[in-house]
């Protein structure tokens, strides 16, 4: 995809937020940055319970971030039996709470985020992020997906 004007049209930077309820497997973060670099997709991401990903980058790139994760969840599933965790099955799935969309002449002109997905510490993350988006649009959405746990 690029990462340019198109036709004179702006670009549609998006900015998700997704959540789990716990992303404590330091693989899987591994897992989560390595698919968002394939993409192009930066932001932040916070492990412990809750799990917590803040995406930004071209719109149809963030759809397939999401798809990606939704796949790679569902293998996951499929090839743990019960036994493989001390009889406890990987359910660690991602739900987007919301989209924010913004428009810009480049991807980079239009980034809040750095480009790479970047760790927060798992204690006083949650602190950190919603101070990092504040100004994008998402800061809402946090609040209202931390408040109902």
């Amino acid at each position: 995809t690029s990462s340019f004007r198109r036709n004179g049209h702006y670009i549609k930077i998006c900015r998700t937020f997704l959540y789990s309820h716990n992303m404590v497997d330091d693989e899987k973060v591994q897992l989560v940055k390595e698919t968002a670099s394939e993409l192009n997709i930066g932001g932040f991401i916070k492990g412990g319970r809750p799990g917590l990903i803040v995406v930004e980058g071209l719109e149809e790139d963030c759809d397939a971030f999401l798809n990606a994760l939704a796949k790679q969840a569902q293998h996951r599933k499929q090839r743990e039996s019960p036994s493989s965790r001390n009889g406890k099955v990987d359910s660690a799935t991602f739900a987007a709470a919301g989209k924010v969309i913004s428009q810009a002449d480049t991807l980079d002109e239009g980034r809040a985020f750095p480009k790479e997905l970047t760790q927060l510490d798992n204690e006083g993350g949650l602190d950190e992020l919603k101070a990092l988006c504040a100004s994008t649009g998402l800061l809402d959405l946090i609040d209202e997906v931390c408040n109902k746990r």
